[in-house]
């Protein structure tokens, strides 16, 4: 499932969320919804097991253990702000289903909090047999700072369990359901799990639908070097009343003989021929003719051609615009760029409080040199002990942007590469607004 609804009242929501949360039939039925983001077909698979719960790590996302529950920590996110996804420890039920369910959720608000918007608890069934249910909670703290919360609770033969989805904003929670709704697809439940049953579920490469006349088309396949493209949906948001939108950005990388990879590699290493035999599922061919671009990828799955037209700096497939990413020789910057994140676990599940956060700095100067500043702090709270740690690190030396690849010389001798490029939306700016180093979006800040 890659597209998470609201979670609300309506009624009709219930059967529609979990349907395509755990059946195959009903990811088809999505797919057919909204065929213009409807994307190639691959089986989803677990990377990791916490108790009861198989699952599979969000890209970017990472994994911290805290008092006997994991989170999963979004990349990438303002300071101040927070958006998480925990995973409790389940536990043998003994009792009534909903009841466990209702006092879970009242009992993981900390000291001073309070729910100031609440859902009714929804019941449902998943395909494999076993009860499920949900809500949608708003919770105030003391200092009438809010978080966003999706409850999540399965019943999967005498287990009970709980994950739940936490945002200090309404735009965190819609920004990263698109992810959520791609984690729970991928979820199961060790103690009936059956690998036959895993549904399919969609990835991002692009299967858009024709919707007008192309123009300006080059010949046979004389596409050459990566695109970035964002793909953009609209749905509508019961608790505000608007529709929210929805982005994902998709990477492809073209070669003149007709060869294509779907991605944007890190560490500043573009060993095409090392990269296919480790990534073999995302090398394909395409192939541009009579106005369309088609795709037929090395696992074998492939899907009908695709409107197509190409411009001096970007190609549009189906409905989606994709700029093109340029490379660089000697290319040198001239500010302040950074990243920033936080994620804060306060009044999260497993009665745990607090954050954490991070910022990484680079200060690079047009005679090649650099400064890089890096801060990551944790502080903790459980009903018991509190804690708190911080680590700092960093280094100055010498920089070089050549093709797609940022090298960085410190002073101690160590080296590190990283891919780069200058968004394509800021590629005419004397001093680049935004870059792209190893995935990060670096802003420019002075």
């Amino acid at each position: 499932m890659r597209h998470l609804i609201n979670f609300a009242t309506c009624s009709f929501l219930v059967a529609f969320f979990f349907l395509i949360s755990f059946s195959t039939t009903a990811c088809a039925q999505i797919n057919n919804f909204q065929k213009q983001t409807s994307q190639k077909q691959e089986a989803p698979k677990h990377d990791s097991q916490f108790d009861n719960i198989l699952f599979k790590t969000p890209n970017g996302w990472r994994k911290v253990e805290q008092n006997g529950s994991v989170f999963l920590l979004a990349p990438g996110l303002p300071a101040g702000t927070g958006c998480a996804i925990g995973l409790i420890k389940s536990t043998e039920l003994n009792g009534d289903f909903y009841q466990w369910f209702s006092s879970s959720v009242k009992s993981s608000l900390q000291n001073g909090e309070k729910i100031v918007q609440q859902g009714e608890i929804q019941k449902d069934r998943a395909q494999e047999g076993y009860d499920i249910v949900y809500t949608y909670i708003v919770v105030e703290d003391s200092k009438k700072s809010r978080s966003h919360r999706f409850y999540l609770g399965a019943n999967p033969g005498s287990r009970a369990e709980m994950i739940v989805y936490i945002a200090t904003s309404q735009e965190l929670f819609d920004q990263h359901k698109a992810t959520l709704a791609t984690f729970i697809e991928n979820t199961d439940f060790a103690n009936v799990y059956k690998p036959n049953n895993v549904a399919s579920t969609n990835s991002n490469k692009a299967n858009p639908s024709a919707t007008k006349q192309p123009k300006n088309l080059p010949s046979g396949n004389q596409l050459s070097g990566f695109y970035l493209g964002s793909e953009y949906r609209t749905q509508f948001n019961p608790a505000t009343g608007y529709y929210d939108n929805i982005a994902t950005r998709t990477y492809y990388c073209f070669f003149p003989d007709g060869r294509v990879y779907y991605g944007f590699p890190k560490g500043g290493q573009f060993d095409f021929a090392k990269l296919e035999r480790e990534d073999s599922k995302n090398f394909g061919r395409y192939q541009i003719s009579n106005n369309k671009i088609s795709f037929n990828w090395n696992d074998g799955s492939s899907y009908a051609p695709a409107a197509f037209e190409s411009s001096q700096n970007s190609i549009t497939i189906g409905k989606t615009v994709y700029g093109r990413i340029d490379e660089y020789s000697n290319f040198k910057l001239d500010g302040t760029y950074s990243t920033r994140s936080f994620t804060n676990l306060s009044g999260g599940a497993g009665g745990v409080s607090g954050g954490v956060s991070g910022e990484t700095t680079i200060v690079f100067t047009r005679d090649g040199r650099f400064s890089e500043k890096n801060f990551v702090g944790y502080t903790g709270a459980g009903s018991n002990a509190s804690a708190g740690t911080s680590q700092k690190g960093g280094g100055a030396g010498t920089y070089s942007i050549n093709g797609n690849t940022l090298e960085l010389t410190y002073s101690d001798g160590r080296v590190q590469r990283s891919s780069f490029f200058v968004h394509p939306e800021n590629a005419k700016e004397s001093e680049p607004g935004l870059v792209v180093i190893d995935g990060g979006f670096y802003l420019l800040r002075k």
